[in-house]
């Protein structure tokens, strides 16, 4: 493909991520919020636009055309069944991404993340929000303008992520200090524990990712994190959550103090297993209230065959990042798993980029500096 037909793609791929983005996080503000609905449907119809030139140009390649066309098939099957147009967004996503470069879609969503951060800052500090209050065990926590004081957390947290995974093991050591204690700190006023606590694990991780690589310089170890290993987290965090939800139903005292711990949310997953079954293609959810556990939410509202889907995306995505040696990207995607247990953004379309991290472009370390030679371009490469 011309470079210049992967330029328009690419373009086209951050204008209706952007769209999402700022329709999801900008519902809290005056005179913007009714437009949601709007932003989300001219995203679609976008992303359809870049899906079609990106099958029209894409490759003959049987694996790329059997993932195009499952991750259709299943989010047609589920917007039937569910009305919910979320498997439709990612099936699109991925399909446009396998002719975008995953690197170059990180730097543009983030200069897209601290265009909305403004923008809503901007609104919060000129009441043009509406105004609303969350407390917690007496205190305060301040969702700056988002809808929801989590809603900001997982904003932050997720700027955070596309940073640290675009500078790696690279960042400098005071940087990283303060980004990470200015984020906390942050994430401290909004009472958002689920991203401190995902924040502070990756970090420890981080940590000991840079200091391991160091000292195992001349060594080729493979990570403990593959995509075997990512599989069981995903299946046992699964059935983890149906069976302490189960507990808490049948009076577990430890269940019970774990849902003091997690906000009430094990009991809200206990009422929504009691009014919907779990089946292949989901289920059209009236949310009464927040379910905020993802493993039970995918199995619910999109069934089965998403509950494989998305665990498919993430085994790719581990096993894609231990071919290259990226640890930085297998130990977010790692963290973010856990982070599911708390909230279920993980699988929102565009709100969480490393979905389609499996399937996007990647430059090869080798290629990166292509030398003198103006003719030779970076060789790409999404294996999936």
């Amino acid at each position: 493909m011309k470079k210049g037909k992967i330029n328009i793609i690419e373009q086209l791929f951050i204008i209706g991520i952007f769209l999402i983005e700022f329709a999801t996080y900008t519902r809290n503000v005056i005179n913007v919020s009714q437009y949601s609905k709007d932003f989300i449907n001219i995203s679609i119809v976008i992303l359809m636009i870049c899906s079609i030139l990106t099958l029209i140009t894409i490759k003959a390649n049987i694996k790329k055309w059997i993932l195009c066309i499952v991750s259709v098939s299943i989010a047609i099957f589920s917007f039937i069944k569910t009305d919910d147009s979320l498997l439709l967004q990612l099936a699109l996503l991925i399909i446009a991404s396998l002719r975008v470069n995953f690197k170059n879609i990180v730097k543009k969503d983030l200069i897209g993340k601290v265009i909305i951060l403004i923008f809503i800052l901007f609104a919060y500090s000129n009441n043009l929000v509406e105004t609303l209050y969350f407390e917690r065990s007496g205190k305060i926590r301040y969702s700056f303008g988002f809808n929801h004081p989590n809603t900001f957390g997982f904003f932050i947290m997720s700027a955070f992520f596309e940073y640290i995974y675009l500078k790696k093991e690279n960042i400098n050591k005071m940087v990283f200090i303060i980004l990470t204690g200015t984020v906390l700190y942050l994430l401290n006023l909004a009472g958002s524990r689920s991203s401190q606590i995902t924040i502070i694990v990756f970090v420890i991780m981080f940590i000991a990712q840079i200091f391991l690589s160091k000292r195992n310089k001349q060594k080729s170890k493979k990570y403990i994190l593959n995509a075997n290993s990512i599989a069981i987290i995903f299946i046992l965090l699964t059935f983890s959550s149906i069976y302490i939800t189960k507990q808490y139903e049948l009076g577990s005292y430890l269940a019970q103090r774990m849902d003091g711990f997690f906000s009430g949310r094990i009991y809200l997953q206990m009422i929504f297993l009691e009014n919907y079954d779990i089946n292949i293609i989901g289920n059209s959810v009236y949310y009464f209230n927040t379910l905020d556990n993802v493993y039970i939410r995918m199995l619910i509202n999109f069934g089965i065959l998403a509950w494989f889907f998305f665990g498919f995306i993430y085994y790719k995505g581990v096993s894609k990042g231990n071919k290259i040696k990226d640890k930085t990207i297998v130990n977010i995607i790692f963290v973010l798993l856990i982070y599911g247990l708390m909230e279920w953004y993980i699988i929102r379309p565009a709100l969480n980029i490393f979905l389609i991290y499996f399937s996007a472009l990647e430059e090869k370390e080798d290629d990166k500096d292509v030398g003198a030679d103006p003719s030779r371009q970076p060789e790409m490469y999404g294996r999936f």
